[in-house]
């Protein structure tokens, strides 16, 4: 059954991506992002994290929202990099006055 592990939602958000399904895309990356604290080890949670991050950006690129996109790709490049912690979480709050997605 699908969805049972965090790192399927990323994979099923890459699919999507690849198919201009943006919204239904970011949905699978923001659940990957969630339940990625499901994770019992450490490094599969950075991973899903990370990639999640990763597959937001995308999305939010695709219709020029860069400051966004830029947003979620250096949060994931923080955590990779070995930050501890992300500063907010990058699925809630307003930019530029605007819902964010």
């Amino acid at each position: 059954m699908f969805g049972k592990k965090p790192i399927d939602w990323c994979k099923k958000g890459q699919k999507l991506l690849g198919k201009n399904k943006f919204e239904e895309a970011m949905e699978c990356f923001a659940r990957a992002y969630s339940e990625s604290d499901k994770e019992k080890k450490e490094d599969e949670r950075l991973r899903v994290k990370v990639g999640a991050l990763e597959g937001m950006s995308k999305v939010y690129s695709f219709p020029g929202k860069y400051e966004d996109a830029l947003d979620c790709f250096g949060k994931g490049l923080n955590l990779f990099s070995g930050e501890k912690g992300v500063e907010g979480d990058p699925l809630v709050g307003e930019v530029s006055g605007e819902k964010r997605w």
